[in-house]
């Protein structure tokens, strides 16, 4: 997939195109089976990114929901209001919570573990998503489901006992194994399925894997291999462009 076909499906998907545009879009999944495939599976990642933000947000909110003070107020109607009044302010502060957080980790990082602490989440499984209605999975599916749970040494091992064939059908498998390689600390592993990884020409994650690659290499105070590897994703428009050039300017 050529740099202009990536820019254009991101433009797509992120309704930036004009109405004459996005029907160029629309004739060309029509005509190219391959961009069409390519298309689809955007999709599908910018529908796993916003279910895994969402989840995330759920988690936070129920959780602060638990701990909210109940006002001790009889009438019910001010009780609710009161209650309202409460989970409003808490999600307030959530909000501002997770920004200064942010901001203190980046502002304060001064050593390569901090700046890692500061830009890692996890990729969501966009290859593979698990529904709960599945009962019985085989062992690439149970792979995928255990690192949806971030049980990352059971994923490790199940991605490692894929055969061939599968990794031939699915190298996302490699990309995978890699990030939960790196969430055991197991960083050279990492780093080298990375790299494995980016070499396939079938790689549908390569600037995500580069940018986890970049993170290893840090994790490792590897500031050389990091840094030509983050200025190669800041250098190209794409996948965290913008956390490359600031990770650039702190390390």
């Amino acid at each position: 997939m050529t740099d202009k076909y990536q820019d254009l499906i991101d433009d797509y998907l992120r309704d930036r195109l004009s109405e004459e545009q996005r029907r160029e879009v629309e004739r060309l999944a029509e005509a190219d089976e391959d961009f069409r495939a390519e298309l689809d599976f955007h999709r599908q990642t910018k529908s796993a990114f916003a279910k895994q933000k969402h989840d995330q947000l759920k988690k936070r909110l129920q959780s602060l929901s638990s701990e909210t003070p109940k006002p001790l107020i009889a009438e019910h109607s001010t009780n609710r209001f009161g209650r309202l009044f409460w989970l409003v302010a808490a999600t307030v502060l959530l909000i501002c919570s997770i920004g200064f957080y942010m901001w203190s980790m980046r502002q304060s990082a001064k050593n390569p573990a901090d700046l890692y602490m500061a830009y890692f989440e996890p990729y969501p499984n966009v290859v593979l998503p698990i529904t709960r209605d599945e009962v019985q999975l085989d062992d690439r599916a149970l792979a995928y489901s255990y690192y949806e749970q971030a049980d990352y040494a059971k994923a490790y091992e199940l991605f490692g006992s894929l055969s061939e064939d599968v990794h031939a059908d699915d190298p996302e498998v490699l990309f995978y194994k890699g990030i939960s390689a790196l969430q055991l600390d197991l960083n050279g592993e990492a780093t080298r399925l990375l790299n494995t990884y980016q070499s396939d020409g079938t790689a549908k994650l390569g600037r995500q894997a580069k940018w986890y690659e970049a993170l290893a290499h840090l994790k490792q105070g590897d500031k050389k291999e990091a840094q030509k590897l983050l200025q190669s994703l800041a250098d190209h428009q794409g996948y965290k462009q913008q956390e490359a050039t600031s990770l650039l300017k702190e390390y």
